[in-house]
This record gives structure tokens, C-alpha cells and sequence, in this order.
């Protein structure tokens, strides 16, 4: 396999930050690309890579279309506690903050999906960085799904094991981008 290009370090603006994303995306590229027992086949990962941009398409409209929902069942749940307090019952149901936290990640994650689409149907190393990107919004949000009322430790889990397949996914295909 071929080695991290120089060429392809991340660039914030920040060097303490570019530093941290261009050690944290070389660990993961050498973990889940070179010293992975699970290679995905070359015309895998061509496919893969030429296909992405509708494939995040069709991830972002349906992760639009999710957060739509959750909004509807929080206005639900928000009309049942009114029912539930109208006839004397004082529910324990609340969303908290970390729910709209949640919300809020829900509709980032969508328009960072969407966003990509354009520079991943042009083979760009832009389009695949946001993807990278939006992987560690997923850990961020298996973390936070831990302080939410309903969702705890499997979510994390559920999350962990997300990034773990998205990373073996992305780095495999990550040199079929160019800059």
C-alpha cells in the first residue's frame, strides 16, 4: 500500500490543530489501510470511491429527513407531557439540552454530507477530508449520546463501531482522491 502524502495534511489555519488531524489521519490510515487484516479488493475500492458522491447524496437527504423527524416526535412527546399535565399526571419525560445538542449534530452531519457531494463526484481530497471530518462528529456523538436521557453506553458502542467500519472504509479509499 502506499504511504500518507505529504501533500494531503490537513490545513485549518491552526498548526497546533493541522498537526493533531494529520497525526490523527496518518494513525488511522496505518491502522485501518496498511496494517489491516481487511483489504477491501482495487476494483472495491474504485467503486467505492466513484460511487461515494451519490451515495452521501442519498445519506444526506435521508439524514435531513431523519432530523425532520425527530423534531415532529419531540413536538409529540412535548404535546403528550401538556395531556399528561392537563389531567393531573406530572410526567418525567424531558429532553434536556443534550437532545437538542443531538438535533443540532443531526442536521450538521446532513449538510456536511451534501456539502461533500459535488468535490467527491470530482475525485477531490476536499470532499474526502469532509467525510473524514464527519467521522470524528460521530464520535463526538456517541460520546454525547452518553449524557442523553434514552440513548447511554450503547449508543457509544454503536458509535465506536461505526467509526471503526466509516475509517476502514475511508482510508482504503482515501488515495483514489487527489488533491
Amino acid at each position: 500500500m502506499s504511504e500518507t502524502k505529504s501533500d494531503q495534511t490537513p490545513k485549518s489555519g491552526n498548526p497546533a490543530v493541522d498537526a493533531k488531524l494529520a497525526g490523527l489521519e496518518k494513525w488511522a490510515y496505518d491502522t485501518f489501510n496498511t496494517k489491516n487484516p481487511v483489504q477491501i479488493p482495487e476494483g472495491g475500492r474504485k467503486w467505492i470511491a466513484g460511487n461515494s458522491w451519490w451515495l452521501c447524496a442519498i445519506g444526506g437527504v435521508v439524514t435531513l429527513a431523519g432530523a425532520y423527524q425527530m423534531w415532529n416526535a419531540a413536538h409529540w412527546i412535548s404535546s403528550l407531557t401538556e395531556v399528561y399535565r392537563a389531567v393531573g399526571y406530572t410526567p418525567t419525560v424531558n429532553l434536556g439540552v443534550w437532545w437538542y445538542v443531538l438535533f443540532g449534530i443531526t442536521i450538521l452531519e446532513g449538510i456536511v454530507l451534501l456539502v461533500a457531494v459535488p468535490k467527491l463526484k470530482a475525485m477531490q481530497q476536499s470532499g474526502w477530508k469532509l467525510l473524514f471530518y464527519l467521522s470524528l462528529l460521530g464520535i463526538a456523538l456517541g460520546i454525547i449520546s452518553l449524557l442523553t436521557p434514552g440513548y447511554g453506553f450503547g449508543s457509544l458502542i454503536g458509535a465506536a463501531l461505526g467509526v471503526v467500519i466509516s475509517w476502514t472504509i475511508l482510508m482504503q479509499i482515501r488515495d483514489k482522491f487527489k488533491k
